[in-house]
């Protein structure tokens, strides 16, 4: 038998076992995430997300410096109030987070259109991990004017300066050094609040 023919004998040979492998190798099972009967977890009124309307910076705001934070102030629009953004500038060159956002808390308790109620002081501020824990005194609920629109625009206002820091993903808020239940009756503060999505 020439060279050839053995060639071409075990290369039919080679491909007649591999269609033997293959033919009885078992089909890969497809799992379904989905469980037939499955309900989803009961969802509470604490425990529902805040609806997050996030202030949109206008197209010609300057970039946010290190040395400079971001804060919302309350404006009239044909639509109605909505948060505009504005920036402070702080001291030294690099401020630290905490100071950061102690800074723009308190940018919102001032001015002729502050997000937060009047007289309302920062007492706290402590990040700890990924939440944002701001420990307001008593006039951020007994000056709050009322009203879901009111109180979705506080609560979008500091959700929204806290999320513009690296890593923070939640906002607690309390009211001299206490959990609180809500502050105008719509959205409950018994939890931490999700920032608005970062991009």
């Amino acid at each position: 038998m020439s060279n050839q023919k053995r060639v071409f004998l075990a290369l039919v040979s080679l491909l007649i076992g591999m269609g033997v492998f293959f033919a009885n190798r078992p089909e890969p099972r497809y799992v379904s995430p989905y469980v037939p009967g499955a309900t989803p977890p009961p969802v509470t009124e604490l425990g529902q997300e805040p609806i997050q309307v996030t202030p949109t910076p206008a197209p010609d705001a300057p970039p946010v410096q290190a040395n400079t934070v971001t804060y919302y102030q309350i404006v009239d629009s044909p639509d109605g109030p909505i948060l505009r953004p504005a920036t402070r500038e702080l001291a030294g060159e690099k401020p630290t987070n905490e100071a950061r956002l102690a800074a723009a808390v308190v940018a919102m308790t001032e001015g002729a259109t502050p997000a937060l109620p009047k007289g309302t002081t920062l007492l706290r501020l402590k990040i700890e991990g990924t939440t944002a824990l701001l420990d307001f005194s008593k006039e951020l609920k007994e000056n709050f004017s009322g009203g879901d629109k009111a109180e979705q625009l506080a609560i979008n206002a500091l959700t929204a300066t806290a999320g513009q820091l690296p890593r923070i993903e939640t906002v607690q808020i309390f009211i001299d050094g206490a959990v609180v239940e809500t502050l105008g009756g719509s959205q409950s503060l018994l939890r931490p609040l999700k920032v608005p999505q970062k991009n």
